[in-house]
């Protein structure tokens, strides 16, 4: 597949990343400006090392909202989702490593409660 061009969004918490998969030389770009490969991006590098895409294709990412570390798993997300859009060979490898997406949810507000776990403050007298 030459000069395919491949978009895929996510979403974790309030965070919101689009990526845009292209052939290329393995470079990444979050909104506009190119990370280093450290430990603290080694989350986002996980789907490329599993799939082995890392050295020939580029993405450009643009996240929007929320902190840095839902940022970056929804950029993670993402990207799991343009490889698999890219060749599903690589979708039950990615599913086993729970890269394509984040099963938590927001715990729901209980009756008498004032979130979903806080209470009044219990008074004896």
């Amino acid at each position: 597949m030459l000069g395919f061009n491949i978009f895929a969004r996510s979403k974790k918490k309030t965070s919101v990343a689009l990526v845009y998969l292209t052939v290329g030389n393995g470079s990444i770009k979050i909104n506009n400006l190119p990370i280093p490969r450290t430990i603290t991006t080694s989350k986002i590098f996980l789907p490329l090392v599993l799939s082995d895409l890392h050295k020939i294709v580029n993405i450009c990412a643009y996240t929007k909202g929320g902190g840095s570390v839902s940022s970056l798993d929804a950029v993670r997300c993402a990207i799991a989702q343009a490889i698999v859009l890219y060749d599903t060979r690589f979708k039950n490898i990615l599913r086993d490593h729970n890269t394509l997406i984040d099963h938590r949810t927001v715990e729901r507000k209980k009756l008498g409660y004032l979130k979903s776990r806080k209470r009044k403050q219990f008074s004896k007298r």
